[in-house]
């Protein structure tokens, strides 16, 4: 069987990243499936306009696309450095709200029930809330990949 497959389009205008694009493939006992996970510029500031909690810019919110999307391939460097984008209060937590205003962008129908129910699997102390090292069992487990899919 093979493995899953993400692969990465970057498109760009003026120098700067203008859409970021992610397909994934992942075999199944009927065959593959594949997903498309799209964020545009665009798009995300026309939501951040509208929505007062998102605090990210979109080289920010790349970034951590980028590093959902990659899960258990992401580097130590790329989770910590994602952790520090998200962790905007620099308090040494990422609240599941923080995660939940980020995922609207990119997954609208994902709701913050499910962003818990996920965010509770590696979230040791029940504080709803994930620490550097929940975080980094969060992305290896693929679970930021999960919610950058919409999938439950």
């Amino acid at each position: 069987m093979t493995k899953h497959n993400v692969h990465k389009r970057v498109h760009r205008r003026n120098g700067r990243i203008d859409s970021l694009e992610f397909d994934f493939t992942e075999p199944g006992h009927l065959g593959s499936t594949s997903q498309t996970v799209k964020i545009s510029r665009d798009q995300y500031e026309q939501s951040k306009a509208t929505n007062s909690k998102l605090v990210l810019s979109f080289d920010e919110a790349t970034d951590v696309l980028n590093v959902f999307m990659k899960g258990s391939h992401a580097t130590p460097d790329e989770i910590s450095a994602v952790f520090s984008i998200l962790d905007k209060n620099k308090s040494g937590d990422i609240s599941v709200r923080e995660i939940a205003a980020f995922t609207r962008i990119i997954a609208p129908n994902f709701n913050k029930e499910t962003v818990f129910e996920l965010v509770s699997i590696v979230d040791s102390n029940d504080d709803d809330k994930m620490n550097l090292t929940e975080f980094t069992i969060f992305i290896k487990k693929n679970l930021g990949r999960k919610v950058a899919l919409n999938r439950h």
